[in-house]
């Protein structure tokens, strides 16, 4: 049966509305909706009210946690926005009223080691305990690949670290790494090299 031709124009009208569509959508209220049409009793009529009345609850419950949810999204990026431009950190500041008042960019420390702290011979070479390690390590590795192992290992550095350190771009630092690693790892793999 199509609804359609059941309905008066004045009926049609309502049923284009957006909300009686979505609800006509489920099989089961159209199912209502077509048992009241065949039979219009008020038992039919009762099922589908309530089942309407379920539906537009819902709904209605649904759009106002979407608003509430956009709403407080815009007003918490707005009281973040007010927080950090309020309080922003200023490292130049001084930390007190006084004019010998140090900065807090005064108390920072670096704890990365220092060029002239770099020890001259490679410690990381010390405890290779493969031949075929220790001489890769020297015939096999750059200068420069053998500086980034011991920083990225020993002294824990990242390759951001280990660019700045070496005034190196990370693309660089990270392709001597990947072939410090293969040249050490083929040298390993090499049968003649075991002891």
């Amino acid at each position: 049966m199509d609804l359609k031709n059941v309905f008066s124009n004045e009926h049609i009208a309502k049923m284009k509305e957006p909300i009686i569509q979505k609800f006509l959508q489920d099989e089961t209220h159209r199912h209502l909706l077509k048992k009241y049409v065949k039979n219009p009793t008020s038992h039919h009529r009762e099922n589908l009210d309530k089942a309407f009345k379920d539906y537009y609850k819902k709904v209605k419950i649904v759009t106002y946690l979407n608003k509430l949810i956009y709403f407080f999204s815009i007003d918490y990026d707005k009281k973040v926005s007010n927080y950090t431009n309020r309080y922003h950190l200023s490292l130049d500041a001084p930390l007190f009223q006084d004019e010998n008042s140090s900065t807090p960019k005064d108390n920072l420390v670096d704890k990365r080691i220092k060029p002239n702290d770099l020890p001259s011979t490679h410690s990381l070479s010390e405890r290779l305990v493969n031949y075929g390690l220790y001489y890769a390590w020297y015939n096999e590795l750059t200068p420069k690949q053998r500086t980034i192992l011991s920083l990225i290992y020993e002294f824990n550095y990242s390759n951001k670290d280990v660019a700045d350190f070496l005034n190196e771009s990370k693309q660089t630092v990270s392709y001597n790494h990947k072939k410090a690693l293969g040249e050490l790892r083929s040298a390993f793999d090499k049968e003649d090299f075991y002891v």
